[in-house]
């Protein structure tokens, strides 16, 4: 069981990878902008929600002036769904140099929530351990005896060739 473990983690390691060299270092993402309110909000790196003390229009209007000639982002407007009210925008990256895949942009009665998915992205790792030996050696003792029949039954080194067929 642990050689099977072992086998996919070495397969998973080595697909994750892709080829890269382990002194390589992915370069950097860009976060999702976020539209200004007078002074800069303070940002965390872990930080996934965020509420915006602008209007949906103007925040929608800033999302659309900033990627509207990017390729690899879409923005799909869409009414509030599940008893939501208001409207949503849902901007999709496809672009590798982004640190996000998705965001949300909900309407509010007072302000504009985003709500943000990153993108996780695995570093190769180098698995290695000590070969795996069995749990438990069976010794059999070896009969003189059947070592000797066993060694008759052995095919001689130089096979000799099969009889002609008999001609009539």
């Amino acid at each position: 069981m642990r050689a099977i473990v072992a086998a996919f983690v070495t397969v998973a390691a080595l697909l994750l990878a892709g080829g890269a060299r382990a002194d390589e270092r992915p370069p950097p993402r860009e976060p999702l902008p976020l539209p200004a309110a007078g002074k800069p909000s303070r940002v965390t790196p872990s930080q996934r929600s965020f509420r915006v003390p602008l209007s949906f229009a103007r925040v929608e209007r800033f999302y659309r002036d900033r990627f509207a000639a990017e390729p690899g982002v879409t923005l799909t407007l869409g009414a509030g769904g599940r008893g939501a009210r208001g409207r949503v925008l849902t901007l999709a990256s496809r672009r590798p140099t982004d640190a996000w895949l998705r965001a949300v942009v909900h309407e509010g009665e007072v302000d504009t929530s985003i709500e943000v998915t990153p993108v996780v992205r695995l570093q190769a790792e180098v698995v290695a351990g000590r070969p795996i030996e069995p749990l438990v050696h069976f010794v059999l003792p070896v009969n003189p005896e059947v070592a000797r029949q066993a060694a008759s039954l052995a095919p001689s080194p130089t096979p000799s060739p099969p009889p002609a067929p008999a001609r009539r």
